[in-house]
């Protein structure tokens, strides 16, 4: 078989209300994605896998960062929070670098009495190389940069949620109509897609100083003005082109 899930089969093993229904859903959607296309065999991953795929997709990723290069006597301080999170990872950007004594402080708020870290110098020879992370319990986190002596690289770094499990089924369940028609495009994808998307998220993933790995899914678009090289990704739903993404991470 080579068809492409159709608008009137596609639906009708997706429908799904109850939790249980979205699971054994699911896994008939995984099923024929295999039998109707040559790809990636997505009736090996468990149902989870997917779930867990689609999650990446709903997630938000906020950057925070100074101007490059940060201006002397500059001061970047603010308190995010994310609505509904168990906790938040902060991944560092692998150039932040600065003046041995201006300093990047994370806390779980500004009146905190213990930081989370303080880091100066070369950020990534301090917390690793690139993928550095933090992970801070709750749904806030405050930073502050001063900038008083040098005009470095200064910081850049992305703040991710996490969710508990409560959370992250009560996403899908309000997802699923959405999550339905992004998986039935799948079954139009071709190998020649699956390049054009790779390169499109290595262009952003450098433009950002990560690599594409780590690029978050809900980062991932089409430039306002796409060239010929992405010419098969521009009909393709946002949500579609996230979710395979993350699939092919």
């Amino acid at each position: 078989l080579t068809t492409a899930p159709t608008a009137s089969t596609a639906p009708a093993l997706l429908a799904a209300d109850q939790p249980l229904g979205l699971f054994t859903s699911l896994r008939l959607a995984i099923s024929l994605h295999s039998a109707l296309t040559g790809l990636t065999p997505l009736s090996a991953l468990p149902p989870a896998v997917v779930c867990e795929a689609w999650i990446e997709c709903l997630t938000p990723a906020v950057v925070a960062e100074s101007l490059h290069p940060y201006p002397t006597h500059s001061l970047v301080e603010a308190q995010l929070q994310l609505p509904g999170a168990a906790a938040v990872n902060v991944t560092l950007d692998r150039r932040c670098r600065s003046d041995d004594d201006d300093f990047l402080h994370l806390a779980v708020s500004a009146s905190s009495a213990q930081r989370a870290a303080s880091l100066s110098g070369n950020f990534t020879d301090e917390r690793g190389d690139g993928g550095a992370q933090l992970r801070l319990v709750g749904d806030q986190v405050w930073y502050q940069f001063s900038g008083h002596h040098g005009t470095d690289w200064g910081f850049r770094m992305l703040v991710v949620p996490e969710y508990d499990q409560a959370t992250r089924k009560a996403m899908l369940l309000q997802s699923w109509p959405v999550f339905r028609r992004a998986f039935a495009f799948l079954g139009h994808w071709t190998s020649e897609m699956d390049r054009q998307l790779l390169s499109l998220a290595e262009v952003l993933a450098d433009a950002s100083g990560g690599a594409a790995t780590h690029l978050p899914p809900s980062h991932l678009k089409l430039p306002a003005s796409s060239s010929a090289q992405y010419e098969l990704l521009q009909r393709v739903p946002l949500p579609a082109l996230r979710l395979r993404f993350a699939l092919l991470r």
